[in-house]
């Protein structure tokens, strides 16, 4: 009898939330971060492969496109056909005074039909948190187990202290200008705050990086 064959996992192509605020605040820096999370927390399910935002970019360049093409839905999709992704995650966000909104759609590339829509409130310094409940709504109907267990853990999520949420934000604006002593300055502060604060970690390691090829 030969072994039941197991189903190959999808993948999913995420890329930044598009913010829904003024040009040039700092409410904008956000959209990474949230696209970050959600690719961490999809990550978790071994039916799914999401692919890394390095990746989107690199199939940009080599179809002579840019960043800013992917504002565009029917780029999106087109992209993710490139790559063999069989969804694609558009998200945005809303940030007014302390209180915050996220809204995502999952997109099926071949066919451009939305599989699922949802959103999630509550306040600006609880984004993390905010990210994790998106995150186990869309994971339910591909993996219900991890959504279960990424909505038990939600109740120890309480993410970094607003202090540290502005000091990343802070160490993000600068790597985004390629001021990486800056930012490494940023998020090591960060990290001292909230020892716990893995994003930060992982861009502490990325602007290390880059400054030292400098």
């Amino acid at each position: 009898m030969e072994p039941a064959q197991t189903a190959a996992p999808a993948t999913v192509a995420i890329w930044d939330f598009d913010a829904d605020a003024p040009p040039g605040t700092k409410d904008e820096i956000w959209g990474t971060a949230l696209a970050s999370f959600m690719i961490a927390d999809l990550g978790a399910s071994q039916n799914l492969r999401v692919i890394d935002r390095e990746h989107l970019v690199e199939v940009l360049g080599e179809q002579s496109l840019s960043i800013s093409n992917l504002s565009d839905d029917a780029t999106r999709l087109r992209v993710g056909k490139i790559i063999g992704a069989k969804y694609f995650i558009f998200g945005t966000y809303t940030i007014v005074g302390n209180e915050a909104a996220l809204t995502a759609r999952m997109v099926e590339v071949e066919t451009g039909q939305i599989l699922v829509a949802d959103s999630v409130g509550g306040k600006a310094n609880d984004l993390r948190v905010l990210s994790l409940q998106l995150a186990v709504k869309f994971l339910r109907p591909l993996d219900h187990v991890v959504a279960d267990r990424e909505a038990h853990s939600m109740s120890n999520a309480l993410g970094p202290p607003a202090s540290a949420q502005h000091l990343f934000e802070q160490g993000l604006t600068h790597e985004r200008r390629h001021e990486y002593q800056q930012a490494i300055d940023l998020y090591t502060r960060a990290l001292t705050e909230y020892p716990h604060y893995s994003l930060a970690l992982d861009h502490l390691e990325k602007a290390s990086e880059a400054s030292a090829r400098q």
